[in-house]
């Protein structure tokens, strides 16, 4: 449930009004915080489903299966490890200069990554003719706390970022994550939403200037279908990814 962020306990001073939601011109749904997130939620999603495709095999039978199991893994890895930086580093410091912030929106994080060294583990020993029952388990279990962790973010984390901030002020830290983005996360923003969307919507929203796509968000959302996408449903299917695809033009 969102929390009320005119409530006077997530005040810092007075000096710092909650009076800024207003100047908010696009529903929380559509904000790059909780898109971020939605790209997680489809990530850890495809990634147990293309575990569970490989329970119902039996295991691993084929090198391939093993490839393309790693390089989607290291994906989601290095887009959550991003993600958490950008808040960590980034967000939350920005949203304490004016109002509490939960302790345990960030304390959260040590957990999932603890969980997501164990993803790792078991991924990178898998070796052919193994099963994938422990894996499947810890990718489950990860996605569990995952979700709710996401879904706190979006009802206490931003309705205080709106709250006390205005979206000029926030546009400087906009900057700063996508600058600083891991390499897939863009392109998982632009998976999970859809290009048109990101193109029409995210973008304006966000105040990312129109060009941006075709010389850098195009790319990494290739690049993400290469290293993600591809892969992931492979191993739902059954059948080894093509690695030789002709070029797509730039739209």
């Amino acid at each position: 449930m969102t929390i009320d962020p005119c409530d006077p306990q997530y005040q810092v001073s007075k000096d710092f009004q909650p009076d800024k939601t207003s100047t908010w011109t696009y529903p929380m749904k559509e904000d790059g915080w909780v898109l971020s997130h939605n790209a997680l939620r489809n990530e850890a999603a495809k990634l147990k489903a293309a575990v569970a495709a490989l329970q119902a095999r039996g295991g691993v039978k084929e090198e391939w299966e093993i490839k393309a199991l790693q390089t989607a893994a290291a994906a989601h890895l290095d887009h959550i490890h991003g993600h958490h930086s950008s808040e960590d580093d980034i967000m939350t410091p920005f949203i304490t200069k004016r109002a509490k912030y939960p302790d345990r929106l960030t304390e959260d994080h040590d957990g999932i990554v603890s969980q997501l060294k164990q993803v790792e583990t078991l991924v990178m020993a898998i070796k052919v003719n193994d099963n994938v029952d422990a894996l499947l388990k810890t990718i489950t279990d990860y996605e569990k706390d995952l979700l709710p962790h996401l879904a706190e973010e979006e009802e206490i984390g931003l309705p205080l970022l709106r709250a006390y901030f205005t979206p000029k002020e926030v546009k400087p830290q906009i900057a700063k994550i996508v600058k600083h983005a891991s390499k897939f996360e863009i392109g998982s923003i632009v998976e999970a939403c859809g290009t048109e969307f990101a193109r029409k919507t995210f973008m304006p929203n966000e105040g990312i200037p129109f060009f941006v796509w075709y010389i850098d968000f195009y790319w990494k959302h290739r690049l993400f279908k290469k290293a993600f996408v591809n892969n992931v449903q492979a191993l739902v299917d059954g059948v080894e990814p093509n690695a030789k695809k002709r070029p797509q033009k730039v739209v």
